[in-house]
């Protein structure tokens, strides 16, 4: 067998996660009721909406920093940028805890999503 590409696999040191938030302060975690629910103005910027609409307002941009930073200097963020906050997430399940996708979604539910035709 030929060895194996090293451009398909991801160095064991190297591997913390989509999001890489493991282990960060739980400061959060007094800021959120743990049995808080997801609720989404679908007029309001949300998890739902695509990344790559999330980096395109200034607002919704230092959310998507203050949280998941280190996603944007993942190999793969050009890929997921098409992709909701909840998509991504699930691929790696239990990488945001729920009281922090919460607060997410709260602090982009601050900005409304402008008129269709209007920028």
């Amino acid at each position: 067998m030929e060895k194996e590409n090293e451009s398909y696999s991801v160095p064991e040191n190297e591997n913390k996660g989509i999001f890489d938030i493991s282990g960060g302060d739980n400061w959060i975690d007094s800021q959120v009721d743990d049995d808080a629910e997801l609720v989404i103005d679908p007029e309001y910027y949300s998890v739902n909406d695509p990344i790559e609409e999330l980096l395109n307002n200034e607002g919704t941009l230092a959310v998507f920093k203050k949280y998941l930073i280190k996603l944007m200097d993942h190999p793969m963020f050009s890929v997921v940028t098409t992709m909701s906050i909840q998509v991504v997430s699930d691929f790696e399940k239990g990488a945001i805890p729920n009281s922090v996708f919460i607060k997410i979604n709260q602090e982009l539910q601050e900005y409304k999503k402008a008129e269709k035709g209007e920028k």
